[in-house]
């Protein structure tokens, strides 16, 4: 069995390490998010990922699995408008078809509230080929000083695929967020 305390499937009991332990990815909760930064494209995985306290739970009307999560942090050094998008995931080795991902802002006592959600985009190529549109996309106006973060997930509890692609795509605000859903200029 596996020896390791640390993997997900420690054995208390087994006696010799056989080498069948499984590690949570790095980015496996939000004190160990990976950074990410304006157009940055980044790979990981779900494979191993935990559950978390969001798991099987309804945020800002989006229904979560009780699947596990990976999670990544944005720092905001000016005013953006700032877009995270899954939809690339569908291309990589054992890729996610339908992601859920759910954007957090860090408050000052370091409690995470929810401030956006997205599980299918509905935007052809989204997903699995050039009509899929499962995979996610969400935009947030991020605020000079604040940090986010952002979790991702499958959306259909019975997926298997593991392989995650997020990018970030940014848009300056230096006169201020534009009133109702206008672009930053």
């Amino acid at each position: 069995g596996c020896t390791d305390p640390d993997a997900n499937n420690y054995n208390l009991s087994a006696s010799v390490d056989d080498g069948s332990c499984q590690y949570p990815p790095d980015n496996d909760t939000p004190a160990t998010a990976q950074a990410i930064a304006c157009d940055l494209i980044l790979t990981g995985t779900l494979a191993n990922a935990n559950t978390d306290e969001y798991s099987n739970t309804e945020i800002l009307g989006n229904p979560l699995t009780g699947n596990g999560a990976i999670w990544y942090e944005f720092n905001a050094d000016q005013d953006y408008q700032v877009t995270f998008n899954t939809c690339a995931s569908a291309d990589v080795d054992n890729g996610v078809t339908d992601t859920d991902v759910v954007v957090f802002v860090e408050n000052t006592d370091g409690s995470l509230t929810a401030i956006a959600t997205n599980d299918d985009s509905g935007v052809a190529g989204c997903g699995a080929g050039t009509t899929g549109t499962f995979n996610s996309i969400v935009s947030i106006n991020a605020e000079q000083g604040n940090n986010y973060f952002v979790r991702v997930s499958t959306y259909s509890s019975t997926t298997t695929q593991t392989g995650i692609v997020i990018e970030a795509t940014c848009a300056s605000c230096p006169d201020g967020f534009p009133n109702n859903d206008d672009l930053c200029t």
